[in-house]
């Protein structure tokens, strides 16, 4: 499993201001980093939201399972960020537990602004497009989790 990995932003407004600086600059880039032992109960309750999303999954309608499976033959890959937050969200949970458990790994020293500055609340909601945010929940979640949970589908 990875250690981290770097989501580039694009279009956000998330300005910081460096340590000495006396101007704010643009974030280019996150680093995310992976759960570590300090942060072992949030990943756990985060991972458990996970597996509800897939029990409940499994009961779905004729219809919902059909709309499943396009999200899973989307790709080679069923665990893009794409295919994960529609997976998510077709499931019998509260999609905002999920983002609220990241957002909690993101202030606890997951998600590095630029590799430096740790992500705080502030920074997070100056990344006005939802667009952004989403993504990298997802990708974050792929990356982090899903591979974790469901290693023996990829082997």
């Amino acid at each position: 499993m990875k250690k981290e990995f770097e989501f580039i932003l694009k279009d956000t407004d998330l300005k910081y201001q460096p340590m000495g600086a006396s101007e704010f600059i643009y974030a280019k880039k996150l680093i995310l980093k992976a759960p570590t032992v300090r942060q072992e109960r949030i990943a756990d309750k985060l991972s458990q939201v996970i597996m509800h999303a897939v029990k409940s999954n499994m009961n779905l309608s004729k219809e919902d399972k059909k709309a499943s499976k396009k999200v899973e033959d989307s790709s080679d890959n069923a665990f893009t960020a794409d295919a994960i937050l529609s997976f998510l969200r077709m499931a019998d949970i509260d999609f905002s537990d999920v983002k609220n458990k990241v957002k909690e790994l993101f202030f606890n020293g997951s998600c590095l602004i630029d590799g430096v500055l740790p992500m705080r609340q502030d920074h997070y909601e100056k990344m006005e497009d939802l667009e952004t945010v989403n993504m990298l929940i997802g990708e974050y979640l792929e990356n982090f989790f899903m591979s974790s949970l469901f290693s023996s589908k990829k082997r």
